[in-house]
């Protein structure tokens, strides 16, 4: 960007929030009985985004509309069809394809641009490996487990996922009907060791589909390891 004429162009994103890792660490639902208790089936990082919104991810700083065209290469200012491609800044100077991001992207991961922001195998597999653990029959028993510890506490639920995923629990703050549900919820996730078991089946699941894809997923490796290598050289 300063080789463009932007001179005291400056890329500070806001940080990425600490606990973003809480995302994915509800893949099987509520499992701590106490933050059960504090905040239903609200995760607790959703509320502690809430007050950093767009952290999560980090955020990048504004950028005048000059910027965005040499940090994308194409302009910022979008009309019907696809977006117009931008070669040149308003001083004449040459926009690389794809602009600045795209130079940095090509360089972090030596080429492998198109894998970076293309690649749907990983997620792909990773809806495909949940979905099978659901009909496994380890799953299904221990979902019924959980059903039957969750029926002598009161409550009428196939499943976790049910639960969770109960309309009642999708607006206003947690009510302590929900508390109490996301409560028993957890307390029948430990005694019918729910999470050990679905975890297990899965991760069985996932090596199988590691195996069965390994053409679609070396490259995706090496992209990401050629990412960090250079990443990391810049630090």
């Amino acid at each position: 960007m300063v080789d463009l004429g932007f001179k005291d162009f400056d890329f500070k994103p806001v940080p990425v929030a600490g606990d973003l890792e809480g995302h994915e660490d509800l893949r099987y639902g509520t499992y701590s009985v106490a933050e059960a208790g504090k905040y239903g089936y609200r995760p607790a990082y959703t509320a502690a985004s809430a007050s950093r919104s767009g952290t999560v991810g980090g955020q990048e700083p504004e950028f005048t509309a000059e910027e965005e065209a040499a940090l994308d290469g194409v302009s910022p200012e979008r009309t019907d069809g696809a977006p117009k491609a931008v070669k040149k800044t308003a001083k004449g100077e040459a926009i690389p394809k794809d602009g600045c991001y795209g130079q940095a992207l090509s360089k972090v991961t030596e080429g492998r641009s198109s894998t970076y922001l293309n690649d749907t195998t990983i997620e792909d597999l990773d809806g495909q490996s949940y979905e099978k653990s659901l009909t496994d029959p380890k799953v299904e028993k221990a979902f019924s487990s959980w059903a039957t510890c969750m029926k002598g506490k009161g409550y009428s639920y196939a499943s976790p996922i049910d639960a969770n995923n109960d309309p009642k629990w999708s607006e206003g703050e947690p009510s302590d009907a929900e508390i109490k549900t996301a409560t028993a919820d957890a307390q029948c996730k430990e005694e019918a060791k729910v999470l050990t078991v679905w975890h297990s089946v899965e991760v069985d699941i996932q090596k199988s589909l590691i195996a069965a894809h390994s053409s679609k997923l070396d490259p995706v490796r090496e992209m990401k390891l050629a990412t960090v290598r250079n990443s990391k050289q810049n630090l």
